[in-house]
Protein backbone atom coordinates (compact mmCIF):
# COMPACT_ATOMS: atom_id res chain seq x y z
CA UNK A 1 0.00 0.00 0.00
CA UNK A 2 2.78 2.57 0.68
CA UNK A 3 4.16 1.97 -2.83
CA UNK A 4 0.70 2.65 -4.28
CA UNK A 5 0.40 5.94 -2.39
CA UNK A 6 3.87 7.25 -3.23
CA UNK A 7 3.56 6.30 -6.91
CA UNK A 8 0.23 8.11 -7.26
CA UNK A 9 1.67 11.22 -5.56
CA UNK A 10 4.58 11.22 -8.02
CA UNK A 11 2.13 11.08 -10.92
CA UNK A 12 0.22 14.02 -9.43
CA UNK A 13 3.48 16.00 -9.40
CA UNK A 14 4.05 15.28 -13.10
CA UNK A 15 0.53 16.35 -14.02
CA UNK A 16 0.80 19.49 -11.90
CA UNK A 17 4.02 20.46 -13.68
CA UNK A 18 2.28 20.20 -17.06
CA UNK A 19 -0.73 22.31 -16.07
CA UNK A 20 1.45 24.91 -14.34
CA UNK A 21 3.74 25.19 -17.38
CA UNK A 22 0.74 25.62 -19.70
CA UNK A 23 -0.87 28.26 -17.49
CA UNK A 24 2.45 30.09 -17.09
CA UNK A 25 2.87 30.15 -20.86
CA UNK A 26 -0.68 31.40 -21.42
CA UNK A 27 -0.58 34.11 -18.76
CA UNK A 28 2.97 35.25 -19.60
CA UNK A 29 3.11 37.10 -16.28
CA UNK A 30 3.30 34.44 -13.57
CA UNK A 31 4.64 36.13 -10.46
CA UNK A 32 7.95 34.98 -9.04
CA UNK A 33 6.34 34.14 -5.68
CA UNK A 34 3.79 31.90 -7.41
CA UNK A 35 6.57 30.11 -9.28
CA UNK A 36 8.55 29.57 -6.08
CA UNK A 37 5.45 28.28 -4.28
CA UNK A 38 4.87 25.88 -7.16
CA UNK A 39 8.47 24.72 -6.90
CA UNK A 40 8.06 24.02 -3.19
CA UNK A 41 4.86 22.01 -3.67
CA UNK A 42 6.28 20.15 -6.66
CA UNK A 43 9.44 19.29 -4.72
CA UNK A 44 7.39 18.00 -1.79
CA UNK A 45 5.35 15.76 -4.08
CA UNK A 46 8.47 14.58 -5.90
CA UNK A 47 10.09 13.59 -2.62
CA UNK A 48 7.24 11.13 -2.18
CA UNK A 49 8.10 9.83 -5.64
CA UNK A 50 11.66 9.30 -4.49
CA UNK A 51 10.30 7.13 -1.69
CA UNK A 52 8.46 5.08 -4.32
CA UNK A 53 11.75 4.60 -6.18
CA UNK A 54 13.36 3.44 -2.93
CA UNK A 55 10.60 0.83 -2.58
CA UNK A 56 11.35 -0.32 -6.13
CA UNK A 57 15.07 -0.33 -5.43
CA UNK A 58 14.92 -2.16 -2.11
CA UNK A 59 18.18 -0.70 -0.75
CA UNK A 60 18.92 3.04 -1.33
CA UNK A 61 22.66 2.32 -1.24
CA UNK A 62 22.26 0.46 -4.54
CA UNK A 63 21.22 3.67 -6.36
CA UNK A 64 24.72 4.72 -7.62
CA UNK A 65 25.38 1.17 -8.81
CA UNK A 66 22.05 0.99 -10.63
CA UNK A 67 22.38 4.39 -12.34
CA UNK A 68 25.67 3.31 -13.90
CA UNK A 69 23.90 0.31 -15.44
CA UNK A 70 20.97 1.92 -17.25
CA UNK A 71 21.59 0.03 -20.48
CA UNK A 72 24.01 -2.42 -22.02
CA UNK A 73 24.49 -5.72 -23.78
CA UNK A 74 23.49 -9.03 -22.22
CA UNK A 75 25.68 -12.13 -22.30
CA UNK A 76 24.11 -13.21 -25.60
CA UNK A 77 24.76 -9.81 -27.18
CA UNK A 78 21.22 -8.45 -26.91
CA UNK A 79 20.85 -4.75 -26.11
CA UNK A 80 18.79 -4.35 -22.95
CA UNK A 81 17.46 -1.36 -21.04
CA UNK A 82 17.28 -1.32 -17.24
CA UNK A 83 14.19 0.71 -16.40
CA UNK A 84 14.70 1.13 -12.66
CA UNK A 85 17.89 3.23 -13.01
CA UNK A 86 16.07 5.40 -15.57
CA UNK A 87 13.24 5.93 -13.09
CA UNK A 88 15.71 6.85 -10.34
CA UNK A 89 17.53 9.25 -12.68
CA UNK A 90 14.26 10.83 -13.82
CA UNK A 91 13.00 11.35 -10.28
CA UNK A 92 16.36 12.82 -9.32
CA UNK A 93 16.30 15.31 -12.20
CA UNK A 94 12.71 16.24 -11.31
CA UNK A 95 13.83 16.98 -7.75
CA UNK A 96 16.77 19.11 -8.91
CA UNK A 97 14.55 21.10 -11.27
CA UNK A 98 12.03 21.52 -8.45
CA UNK A 99 14.76 22.95 -6.21
CA UNK A 100 15.76 25.36 -8.99
CA UNK A 101 12.17 26.56 -9.37
CA UNK A 102 11.69 26.86 -5.61
CA UNK A 103 14.86 28.93 -5.15
CA UNK A 104 14.97 30.95 -8.37
CA UNK A 105 11.55 30.66 -9.98
CA UNK A 106 13.30 29.53 -13.17
CA UNK A 107 11.00 29.55 -16.21
CA UNK A 108 13.32 27.22 -18.11
CA UNK A 109 13.06 24.66 -15.31
CA UNK A 110 9.27 25.06 -15.22
CA UNK A 111 8.99 24.31 -18.94
CA UNK A 112 11.45 21.40 -18.68
CA UNK A 113 9.63 19.68 -15.82
CA UNK A 114 6.71 18.17 -17.82
CA UNK A 115 9.08 16.61 -20.37
CA UNK A 116 11.27 15.05 -17.68
CA UNK A 117 8.18 14.01 -15.72
CA UNK A 118 6.46 12.10 -18.50
CA UNK A 119 9.74 10.45 -19.51
CA UNK A 120 10.03 9.32 -15.89
CA UNK A 121 6.52 7.85 -16.07
CA UNK A 122 7.61 6.02 -19.22
CA UNK A 123 10.55 4.52 -17.34
CA UNK A 124 8.31 3.70 -14.39
CA UNK A 125 5.95 1.86 -16.75
CA UNK A 126 8.88 0.00 -18.25
CA UNK A 127 9.59 -1.63 -14.89
CA UNK A 128 6.22 -3.37 -15.12
CA UNK A 129 6.39 -4.07 -18.84
CA UNK A 130 9.80 -5.72 -18.56
CA UNK A 131 8.29 -8.42 -16.33
CA UNK A 132 5.30 -9.30 -18.49
CA UNK A 133 6.67 -12.78 -19.18
CA UNK A 134 6.47 -13.75 -15.51
CA UNK A 135 3.55 -11.49 -14.52
CA UNK A 136 1.14 -11.62 -17.48
CA UNK A 137 -1.34 -9.19 -15.92
CA UNK A 138 1.20 -6.41 -16.52
CA UNK A 139 1.34 -4.43 -19.76
CA UNK A 140 3.90 -1.78 -20.69
CA UNK A 141 1.69 0.27 -22.99
CA UNK A 142 -1.45 0.10 -20.85
CA UNK A 143 0.50 0.92 -17.70
CA UNK A 144 1.98 4.01 -19.37
CA UNK A 145 -1.49 5.08 -20.52
CA UNK A 146 -2.86 4.56 -17.01
CA UNK A 147 -0.03 6.51 -15.36
CA UNK A 148 -0.31 9.40 -17.84
CA UNK A 149 -4.08 9.53 -17.35
CA UNK A 150 -3.62 9.60 -13.57
CA UNK A 151 -1.08 12.40 -13.95
CA UNK A 152 -3.44 14.54 -16.04
CA UNK A 153 -6.42 13.87 -13.79
CA UNK A 154 -4.61 14.61 -10.53
CA UNK A 155 -2.52 17.41 -11.99
CA UNK A 156 -5.58 19.35 -13.08
CA UNK A 157 -7.19 18.99 -9.66
CA UNK A 158 -3.98 19.92 -7.83
CA UNK A 159 -3.48 23.08 -9.88
CA UNK A 160 -7.13 24.01 -9.38
CA UNK A 161 -6.81 23.55 -5.61
CA UNK A 162 -3.60 25.54 -5.06
CA UNK A 163 -2.89 27.90 -7.95
CA UNK A 164 -5.89 28.67 -10.19
CA UNK A 165 -7.02 32.27 -9.68
CA UNK A 166 -8.41 33.66 -12.93
CA UNK A 167 -11.09 32.20 -15.20
CA UNK A 168 -8.60 31.13 -17.86
CA UNK A 169 -6.57 29.09 -15.38
CA UNK A 170 -9.68 27.48 -13.90
CA UNK A 171 -10.92 26.57 -17.38
CA UNK A 172 -7.59 25.05 -18.45
CA UNK A 173 -7.14 23.01 -15.27
CA UNK A 174 -10.73 21.76 -15.57
CA UNK A 175 -10.16 20.80 -19.21
CA UNK A 176 -7.04 18.83 -18.28
CA UNK A 177 -8.93 17.12 -15.45
CA UNK A 178 -11.79 16.12 -17.74
CA UNK A 179 -9.40 14.85 -20.41
CA UNK A 180 -7.48 12.94 -17.76
CA UNK A 181 -10.69 11.38 -16.45
CA UNK A 182 -11.69 10.19 -19.94
CA UNK A 183 -8.24 8.67 -20.51
CA UNK A 184 -8.28 7.21 -17.01
CA UNK A 185 -11.60 5.44 -17.61
CA UNK A 186 -10.37 4.23 -21.01
CA UNK A 187 -7.13 2.88 -19.52
CA UNK A 188 -9.02 0.98 -16.82
CA UNK A 189 -11.39 -0.46 -19.42
CA UNK A 190 -8.53 -1.59 -21.65
CA UNK A 191 -6.67 -3.06 -18.69
CA UNK A 192 -9.78 -4.95 -17.62
CA UNK A 193 -10.21 -6.36 -21.13
CA UNK A 194 -6.51 -7.25 -21.22
CA UNK A 195 -6.68 -9.14 -17.93
CA UNK A 196 -9.85 -10.93 -19.01
CA UNK A 197 -7.70 -12.61 -21.68
CA UNK A 198 -4.90 -13.55 -19.28
CA UNK A 199 -4.60 -17.20 -18.25
CA UNK A 200 -2.63 -18.19 -15.17
CA UNK A 201 -2.03 -21.76 -14.06
CA UNK A 202 -4.16 -22.85 -11.10
CA UNK A 203 -6.48 -19.83 -11.54
CA UNK A 204 -9.65 -20.18 -13.60
CA UNK A 205 -10.39 -16.46 -13.58
CA UNK A 206 -7.61 -13.90 -13.06
CA UNK A 207 -10.03 -11.56 -11.29
CA UNK A 208 -10.35 -14.15 -8.52
CA UNK A 209 -6.99 -12.80 -7.32
CA UNK A 210 -8.99 -9.85 -5.97
CA UNK A 211 -11.49 -12.19 -4.28
CA UNK A 212 -14.42 -10.56 -6.07
CA UNK A 213 -13.51 -6.99 -5.11
CA UNK A 214 -12.02 -5.91 -8.45
CA UNK A 215 -15.25 -4.28 -9.65
CA UNK A 216 -15.78 -2.57 -6.31
CA UNK A 217 -12.36 -0.92 -6.32
CA UNK A 218 -12.37 0.06 -9.99
CA UNK A 219 -16.02 1.11 -10.12
CA UNK A 220 -15.88 2.87 -6.77
CA UNK A 221 -12.72 4.72 -7.75
CA UNK A 222 -14.25 5.93 -11.01
CA UNK A 223 -17.39 7.07 -9.19
CA UNK A 224 -15.30 9.08 -6.71
CA UNK A 225 -13.29 10.68 -9.53
CA UNK A 226 -16.50 11.55 -11.36
CA UNK A 227 -17.99 12.97 -8.16
CA UNK A 228 -14.94 15.19 -7.70
CA UNK A 229 -15.33 16.51 -11.24
CA UNK A 230 -19.02 17.23 -10.67
CA UNK A 231 -18.28 19.10 -7.43
CA UNK A 232 -15.87 21.43 -9.23
CA UNK A 233 -18.35 22.00 -12.05
CA UNK A 234 -21.16 22.66 -9.59
CA UNK A 235 -18.93 25.11 -7.70
CA UNK A 236 -18.29 27.01 -10.94
CA UNK A 237 -22.01 27.20 -11.71
CA UNK A 238 -23.12 28.15 -8.19
CA UNK A 239 -20.10 29.58 -6.34
CA UNK A 240 -22.26 31.25 -3.69
CA UNK A 241 -23.52 27.84 -2.55
CA UNK A 242 -20.18 26.85 -1.00
CA UNK A 243 -18.48 28.14 2.10
CA UNK A 244 -15.67 25.57 2.22
CA UNK A 245 -12.74 25.20 -0.17
CA UNK A 246 -14.44 22.84 -2.58
CA UNK A 247 -11.39 22.58 -4.85
CA UNK A 248 -9.26 21.05 -2.09
CA UNK A 249 -12.08 18.72 -1.04
CA UNK A 250 -12.45 17.60 -4.66
CA UNK A 251 -8.69 16.93 -4.80
CA UNK A 252 -8.91 14.67 -1.74
CA UNK A 253 -11.88 12.79 -3.22
CA UNK A 254 -10.27 12.22 -6.62
CA UNK A 255 -7.01 11.14 -4.96
CA UNK A 256 -8.87 8.52 -2.94
CA UNK A 257 -10.62 7.41 -6.13
CA UNK A 258 -7.34 6.94 -8.00
CA UNK A 259 -5.87 5.08 -5.02
CA UNK A 260 -8.86 2.72 -5.01
CA UNK A 261 -8.40 1.81 -8.66
CA UNK A 262 -4.67 1.39 -8.13
CA UNK A 263 -5.32 -1.11 -5.35
CA UNK A 264 -7.13 -3.23 -7.95
CA UNK A 265 -4.25 -2.75 -10.40
CA UNK A 266 -1.65 -3.95 -7.91
CA UNK A 267 -3.98 -6.57 -6.47
CA UNK A 268 -3.95 -8.46 -9.77
CA UNK A 269 -0.19 -8.43 -10.05
CA UNK A 270 1.38 -8.79 -6.62
CA UNK A 271 -0.85 -11.71 -5.63
CA UNK A 272 0.41 -13.62 -8.64
CA UNK A 273 3.83 -13.99 -7.02
CA UNK A 274 2.29 -16.14 -4.30
CA UNK A 275 0.83 -18.66 -6.74
CA UNK A 276 3.97 -19.06 -8.80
Amino acid sequence: MPLVFFTVVAQAAVGLSLVYALCTKLSSNAKIDSRKNFGALFLALTCFGIIASVFHLGDPLHAPYMILRMAGFSQNGTWIVSWLPLEILGIGIMALLGILVMLRGSLIAIYALPFVGFLTLFAMSGIYGSMVQIVPTWSFGLTFLLFCASALLLGGFTYRAFFAEVTKEIALSSLVSIGGFVLFALALLLYTLHNAEVHIDAIANVFDLMHGYYGCFVGGGLILAGLALMLNIYKDLLPESFTCNMSKLSLVIVFIGVLATRVAFYGLITTHFFIG
